[in-house]
This record gives C-alpha cells, sequence and structure tokens, in this order.
C-alpha cells in the first residue's frame, strides 16, 4: 500500500514536468515573442530543473519510501558503484549550474533596469560567455565527485528501511563536501539579492521609461523564482551548523522535506511565470481554446391581422 505522500509526488511531479517542457516549448517555437534575454535563461534554467528532478527522483526521493527502495538494497550496481557515484556527481554538477544561473539571470534583469538602452548590446555577448563560466563554476564545485565512491546507504529505522546516498571524499582530504554544498546554496542567493535591490532602487527613478515597464514583470519573476530557492539553503545551514547533535530521527526528517524543497526550487518558476508575465500567460492559454456556444435567438413574430372581405 503507497503512503499518501507518494501518491501525491507521483501525481504533481508528471504534471509540472510537462508544464516545464510546454512553457519551453512555446518559448522556442514562438520566439520572435519572446525577445528579452531573459527567456534564454528560463529556458536553460528549465532543463537544469528537469534534470535535477531526475536525479532527485532517483537519488533522494524514492529512497526515502520503503513501498519501493526495496531495489536500493537489493541490486548491487544501484546500491554501490558506478550508477550511484555519477548520479550523486552529476546532482551536484547540475545543482550548482542552477544556483549560478540564478546569478546571471539577476545580472540581466538588473542591466535591463539600470542600462536598458545597453542591455541587449551586453547580453548579445554576455549569453555564451555565462554559459561558459556556469559550467566551469558548476565543474569547480563538483570536480571531486566524480572519483570519489557513491553509495546508498542503508538506514533501519523501526520496522522500515531507508537509503540515503552519501559520498567517500577521503581521496579529497582537502575539499569539504557539506561546506562546498552550504556555499553553492548560500552564494546565489546572497548575490542575487543584492542585483534585485539595486535593480528595484534604480526602477523607481525610471518607472517612466516604457521599457522598464516592460521589464519589471520578469524582473518580478527572477526574484521571486530566486526566493524559492531560500528554504534549502536555509535548511543546509541548520544542517551544517548543526551536523553534530542532529538526532537519527532529526537526520531523517531533514531528508524527508528535501525532496519538497528541491521540488519547490526547481518547478516553482512554471507557474511564476504564468503569474507575472503576460505573453507566457496569454500564450498557454491559447492552447485551450474556448468553445463558445452560439446563444440562441428566438424571434417572437408579431401577431397578424387577417381581414376577410
Amino acid at each position: 500500500m503507497w503512503s499518501w505522500l507518494l501518491i501525491l509526488y507521483t501525481i504533481y511531479v508528471p504534471i509540472f514536468t510537462v508544464l516545464w517542457i510546454v512553457e519551453i516549448t512555446l518559448i522556442i517555437v514562438h520566439r520572435k515573442d519572446f525577445t528579452s534575454s531573459y527567456y534564454f535563461y528560463f529556458v536553460f534554467c528549465g532543463v537544469m530543473s528537469l534534470i535535477n528532478e531526475i536525479t532527485i527522483n532517483f537519488g533522494t526521493r524514492l529512497p526515502l519510501f520503503p513501498e519501493v527502495n526495496s531495489y536500493y538494497g537489493a541490486v548491487p550496481w544501484i546500491q554501490r558503484g558506478t550508477f550511484p557515484t555519477l548520479l550523486y556527481a552529476i546532482a551536484h554538477f547540475f545543482g550548482a549550474v542552477h544556483e549560478f544561473t540564478n546569478i546571471f539571470i539577476a545580472i540581466n534583469r538588473a542591466t535591463s533596469i539600470i542600462v536598458p538602452q545597453s542591455h541587449d548590446k551586453i547580453w548579445r555577448f554576455g549569453i555564451p560567455i555565462s554559459c561558459i563560466l556556469i559550467v566551469l563554476i558548476g565543474y569547480g564545485g563538483s570536480w571531486y565527485l566524480f572519483d570519489s565512491p557513491s553509495f546508498f546507504l542503508d538506514l533501519p529505522y523501526g520496522e522500515v528501511t531507508y537509503y540515503i546516498m552519501v559520498s567517500d571524499t577521503r581521496k579529497h582530504p582537502e575539499v569539504s563536501n557539506s561546506l562546498n554544498g552550504l556555499i553553492v546554496a548560500l552564494v546565489s542567493p546572497a548575490i542575487s539579492l543584492t542585483l534585485y535591490v539595486n535593480a528595484i532602487f534604480f526602477l523607481r527613478r525610471k518607472w517612466k521609461l516604457k521599457i522598464i515597464r516592460t521589464e519589471f514583470s520578469l524582473l518580478l519573476l527572477g526574484l521571486m523564482s530566486m526566493l524559492t530557492c531560500l528554504p534549502l539553503a536555509f535548511q543546509q545551514l541548520y544542517f551544517y551548523v548543526n551536523s553534530d547533535d542532529v538526532s537519527q530521527e532529526e537526520a531523517l526528517r531533514l531528508f524527508q522535506m528535501l525532496p519538497w524543497l528541491f521540488d519547490l526550487r526547481f518547478f516553482s518558476p512554471t507557474v511564476l511565470i504564468l503569474i507575472t508575465d503576460s505573453n507566457m500567460r496569454g500564450k498557454f492559454l491559447s492552447l485551450f481554446p474556448t468553445r463558445q456556444n452560439a446563444t440562441p435567438v428566438f424571434v417572437i413574430a408579431s401577431p397578424q391581422t387577417t381581414t376577410s372581405s
């Protein structure tokens, strides 16, 4: 018998996955209508989010459900070896890529407000340069995991067994995996929030410009998307600070919160863009044409008086 949480996951995860794919497709198909350079990063973030969700489902979510996690202890190549090692490394790489993409989204939104006349020129070269930097930074934060053996650690609790994916990083004693993850989680929101605050400050003085009003909805979208990353960052900070004092029960509870926090982080932009961006909202609603039922018109004939001669 599946738990209600697992049933809930099997419902909303596919729905939001399809929503990401639909929105990415709309931007690509109607790219002439989505001309802002922001939409490139939205699509890029969407692809990263979908990859991250795949790694989360197999590496974090399913191992925490005894109803379906028996394979993690029964199949040797799943529990140990190349599969968990690559899964763990790829998850951290694309997670870091996603976080630092948010920084460049914040820079993109800031330049659209602070220097609107030069914004397009800046990002004509800024997009390819940022992509290279994002990949290099992502690899810089996860390179040591690709040759550090990872495995699914069984965690018996009462009558059930949970599995948690961990990595043996003793080959790289100079690197602290938990500290590295914390830095990645905190640096992005700190830099992004600073940029958004500065952009909003300039927004007050330039609101009369039409181009500024047009870019405001995308600024709001970027800011709200960044804020949804904060709960996960705060959880990682709490776990790092209290790692020596966390009981097994509390650690398990924190791990069970991870899928929810990851979903908030990776799925929220799909809803936020429909709320803040009228362009996307219009294209999305056009996929569901409403049938207009013709209103029946009743013609009341006036009585005619017939006269007989």
